[in-house]
């Protein structure tokens, strides 16, 4: 309805700070969520949705970001394997 959501300078401040970033379930056609893309100073970006929309890539190479890593999956399954896979990347840093 052309109105911002509560707490987006909250969302800003934690993309500004955020080490990965986590996108689930969005189409990406809501104009201030693309540009909350810009904010983000993640190094590591994942994107779970059965059906992705393929413009993130476009998105995040007009503010310079690395590609996201798909998970093709519904929220529930999709957060499982990606807990999974982010513990054992952790792991493998500690050594």
């Amino acid at each position: 309805f052309g109105e911002e959501p509560w707490n987006v300078q909250e969302a800003y401040n934690s993309l500004v700070e955020a080490d990965i970033l986590l996108i689930v379930g969005t189409s990406l056609s809501i104009t201030y969520t693309i540009l909350l893309l810009g904010a983000t100073s993640a190094k590591k970006i994942y994107y779970l949705d059965p059906d992705p929309s393929m413009e993130l890539e476009h998105h995040l190479s007009k503010f310079n970001k690395p590609k996201p890593e798909y998970y093709k999956r519904l929220a529930v399954s999709g957060m499982k394997l990606l807990k999974k896979k982010l513990i054992k990347d952790l792991q493998n840093e500690e050594n």
